[in-house]
């Protein structure tokens, strides 16, 4: 787990713990009271809430000016992965990177799926149970087709696709072809230039809430307080499990109410391509992690 972590208070204003999540690029945050009590997470996914409750504030405001569209959000300078590729080799990929997922195309440039952090902890657990040895990113790529819109979809629909998926990125075609992508943090720098660039939906006397467009607003009444959190002692198969099983990227690791440290998806990825790599090129199945001690202690 990492204990240095970037922290937020209950009584902080929404609009500064977004930008907080902006600048330290991460997804989330725990929120703490005093020094250590655990209270809560604010997420990426929390923002989006607060923001697209805000929308039709903006949008009145703006007197018929056109929302931002795919087109103005999407990044064509992006990581792509072939289906043929070791698996393991994309999860390096990913970490190297710096992203938790990427487009997977063939060589004709044709759009197959998506393979990211969540396709990995497949990965990690099928080496241990089906003992595979390797595998190709096609065996274990999402090819989800909400995940394929085009150019023209404003960004509030994109925001609510992403409110009601656990998806982080879309791929955007023309035509058929792949022209670029979409994550969560494109629309999210989007839609916080869009809202905060209105002067004329600010109400300074707002109160917090849903809905209320004010810088008053506090995280606490947008935090995700029923997120999962675990113990010190689960071990690293246990949280591949989580990490595959629901859509959470992190997990706070608490004991007696305090905030011990937190543990990523990427924390786990980083952990286990250190491992990989110290190995023989033909013994990559991490068949040595099915020793682990399995017994799990989650704490909801």
């Amino acid at each position: 787990m990492v204990t240095r972590l970037v922290s937020l208070e209950p009584d902080q204003p929404v609009f500064a713990a977004i930008g907080k999540l902006l600048e330290s690029n991460i997804t989330g945050a725990p929120v703490v009271s005093g020094r250590h009590r655990y209270l809560g997470i604010f997420s990426e996914r929390c923002s989006m809430i607060f923001l697209n409750n805000s929308a039709h504030l903006t949008d009145s405001a703006k007197h018929g000016e056109s929302r931002p569209r795919t087109r103005d959000l999407m990044s064509t300078d992006i990581l792509k992965l072939k289906p043929e590729l070791d698996a393991f080799d994309a999860i390096s990929m990913l970490l190297a990177h710096g992203v938790s997922g990427a487009l997977v195309v063939d060589d004709a440039g044709r759009y197959r799926g998506v393979f990211s952090e969540r396709s990995s902890m497949s990965v990690l657990l099928g080496a241990v149970y089906d003992q595979l040895p390797t595998c190709r990113v096609e065996a274990f790529m999402d090819s989800d087709p909400l995940r394929v819109i085009d150019e023209e979809r404003d960004i509030f629909e994109i925001m609510q696709t992403f409110l009601d998926t656990r998806l982080r990125r879309l791929a955007v075609l023309r035509n058929g072809s792949l022209v670029g992508q979409v994550s969560r943090r494109d629309v999210l720098r989007a839609a916080v230039a869009y809202v905060r660039n209105t002067p004329e939906a600010w109400n300074p006397n707002a109160r917090q809430g849903p809905g209320a467009l004010s810088d008053s607003c506090c995280i606490s009444a947008y935090m995700d307080e029923g997120a999962k959190t675990i113990s010190e002692d689960v071990d690293l198969l246990s949280v591949a499990e989580i990490f595959r099983n629901t859509p959470y990227r992190r997990l706070p690791v608490v004991a007696q109410g305090d905030l011990l440290g937190l543990v990523s998806r990427r924390d786990l990825l980083q952990a286990v391509d250190r491992m990989v790599s110290t190995s023989s090129r033909p013994a990559r199945g991490l068949l040595y992690l099915s020793a682990l001690d399995r017994d799990v202690s989650v704490v909801q």
